[in-house]
């Protein structure tokens, strides 16, 4: 006997990302498995609600939930999920192009697995002209992976939640948006480590395969570091210890006019390209990254 397979609410937030949410949309749309999409739109200030509202004209199975004004990937996520009628949620972010039959391939998934957080694979296609950024991303994205797949344990210890499913009792109870993280890094992990507090395990497959559209800017690379210390630093106070960035050997290195200094002493390194150029990128996160936690530290010490 063929099992029932479970409704798949596919869940996207988004924020100024008109054409390519289309893109995810429509490739999620395309699975006949998909009982709906889901687009939080976390207060666009370009023509985002407007293309998915022309969507859904002609598309029943799309719901636009627009917030209107910006109150944080979370949060539009956690509305997409309360707004979801089906029994599982499949939560994409809006770079996340879902592969065929995306829905239905996690949809088999939970008939096997019960109270689990179905985590897929999301690699950066790269090229040569690829910036430097994504390409280091991608790269740490694939070291991730291999955790995953030494031991399943690290799935939800370490979960990156751009591609994932679980019930969407499960993600209701446990809330998607954790407070305190509106403006850090690390959000998803937060969310796995109470997953796994309320009984929950990861799953990895690499099988259910989307296509993750990265692209950061230097700037904006730098930036997402100074988030990323801030989140590691609150997940530690919050789940005790994990896995952090060693502190730097000098106090000082934590300081904000570090970074900028940093970055005009390493320009012709990256001008150098190849080696020299990833390898001052990857100090200047490091950097960024002290100066996120270095950051958090202060606040938290009035």
């Amino acid at each position: 006997m063929v099992p029932v397979l479970p409704r798949v609410s596919v869940v996207i937030c988004t924020y100024n990302r008109s054409a390519l949410v289309r893109e995810v949309v429509e490739s999620a749309l395309a699975d006949p498995t998909t009982h709906e999409v889901v687009v939080a739109d976390d207060g666009s200030s370009d023509d985002t609600v407007e293309v998915l509202q022309g969507l859904a004209e002609s598309e029943s199975r799309l719901v636009v939930v627009p917030l209107g004004s910006n109150q944080g990937r979370n949060v539009a996520r956690q509305r997409g999920v309360e707004t979801a009628t089906g029994e599982i949620v499949l939560l994409l972010d809006d770079d996340v192009v879902p592969g065929p039959d995306i829905a239905r391939k996690h949809a088999e998934h939970h008939v096997r697995e019960r109270d689990a957080v179905v985590v897929g694979f999301m690699p950066v296609r790269t090229t040569e002209a690829t910036n430097i950024t994504s390409r280091i991303y991608a790269q740490e994205y694939l070291g991730r992976i291999a955790k995953y797949e030494q031991d399943s344990a690290n799935v939800l210890e370490n979960l990156w939640g751009g591609h994932c499913s679980l019930p969407r009792a499960a993600a209701l109870a446990t809330s998607v948006n954790a407070t305190g993280f509106e403006n850090y890094y690390h959000q998803d992990r937060d969310f796995g480590l109470r997953c796994r507090a309320n009984g929950m395990h990861g799953v990895f497959d690499r099988h259910l395969v989307s296509e993750h559209r990265h692209t950061r800017s230097l700037d904006a690379f730098l930036k997402d570091a100074n988030r990323r210390g801030k989140g590691l630093s609150l997940l530690r106070d919050r789940h005790g210890e994990i896995a952090m960035d060693p502190a730097p050997p000098i106090a000082l290195l934590g300081r904000p006019q570090v970074l900028p200094l940093a970055r005009t002493a390493t320009a012709p390194l990256r001008r150098l390209g190849g080696r020299p150029l990833v390898l001052s990128v990857k100090l200047l996160r490091r950097l960024a990254t002290w100066q996120g936690a270095e950051e958090y530290r202060r606040s938290i010490a009035g």
